[in-house]
């Protein structure tokens, strides 16, 4: 998982690629000024919760509760979608 935060002023960081790679997803949060871009592949989705409720505790971070409840939610959609097709097959 990537996890990437940058003034929406600012490009993203040199090792960062603009676009999501194939097979990539991306949730993105724009709190503040900035813009908060998670990455991840299928399988990862733990992790990706366990980032956002890290960030959500730290009362030195941007990302609330709320905001974590949003993007977990984006990480439940894709996780719907893979059952789907999964269902499908």
């Amino acid at each position: 998982m990537h996890a990437v935060s940058d003034s929406l002023d600012q490009n993203l960081p040199d090792d960062t690629p603009a676009r999501p790679e194939p097979g990539e997803r991306e949730l993105v949060l724009h709190r503040k000024g900035h813009r908060y871009t998670f990455r991840y592949r299928r399988g990862e989705e733990r992790e990706v919760l366990d980032a956002l409720s890290a960030m959500a505790e730290n009362p030195d971070h941007d990302i609330g509760w709320y905001d974590a409840a949003v993007l977990s939610h984006g990480v439940g959609v894709s996780l719907r979608e893979i059952f789907q097709e999964l269902v499908k097959h």
